[in-house]
């Protein structure tokens, strides 16, 4: 992943509450190559008092702007954060199972046999049921979203080849390039990427190669996140 970390320091383990302080232990992940979330997590952080309890408005206002700050995971890239050659791998594997493949391939009501009759892909040459090829390309792309399209929308698929064949109970993980970054026209303030993804499982093999394209917003333009709603009794 594009990670790098911050350290932020906040006020001595005597004011701890809450668990927000235990930033203070951790290095804080800044995602997209970027420092933006340490910035805003220092900024919040400079409105915390320092010589006394959080009770104060100026403490209770840092700590809600703290919990309202996206998390490192859904921070995702814009297109400023985005240049050419950029290499990233997904944080995580997928492990496809077969039960998963035949709900994916009857929900889409395929019916070719290779991907849910384990007595006729017995008798071919792969031996067992293949994973759906559709389902194969969404688990890459959704792997890779965090350091694509993650503020963004598809505007489209392409190059998409097979080289080896892919089985329930294989794991997956997948990486990306960026191919070209430009800006557009037709919206003020986004532009559009364009990446080249692989499906890689456990053992290396390569079984999916495809370029995305996607258009993204500078961060400057992008529409204000969610926030996650303050509990009420």
């Amino acid at each position: 992943m594009f990670l790098r970390t911050g350290r932020v320091r906040l006020p001595s383990s005597r004011r701890r509450r809450k668990g927000v302080w235990d930033l203070e232990r951790r290095n804080l992940p800044i995602v997209g190559g970027n420092p933006q979330r340490a910035a805003q997590v220092r900024d919040a952080v400079r409105e915390l008092p320092r010589g006394g309890s959080r009770r104060g408005p100026p403490g209770r206002r840092a700590c809600r702007r703290l919990r309202r700050l996206p998390s490192a995971a859904v921070a995702g890239r814009y297109l400023e954060d985005f240049k050419v050659g950029d290499v990233a791998r997904s944080a995580i594997g997928r492990t496809i199972t077969q039960p998963e493949n035949i709900q994916f391939t009857l929900l889409t009501n395929n019916t070719n046999e290779i991907h849910l009759n384990a007595d006729y892909a017995a008798k071919t040459e792969f031996g067992k049921p293949l994973v759906n090829s559709f389902l194969t390309m969404a688990v890459v792309a959704g792997l890779m979203v965090p350091e694509t399209s993650q503020n963004g929308f598809a505007l489209g698929v392409s190059d998409v080849t097979l080289p080896n064949p892919l089985f329930g109970g294989d794991t997956v993980y997948a990486d990306s390039e960026v191919l070209e970054v430009r800006e557009t026209r037709s919206r003020h303030g986004w532009g559009i990427v364009k990446v080249r993804q692989r499906g890689i499982k456990q053992d290396g093999t390569v079984v999916l190669v495809m370029t995305r394209t996607f258009m993204v917003p500078a961060r400057a333009n992008a529409p204000e996140r969610a926030h996650f709603p303050t509990p009420r009794d």
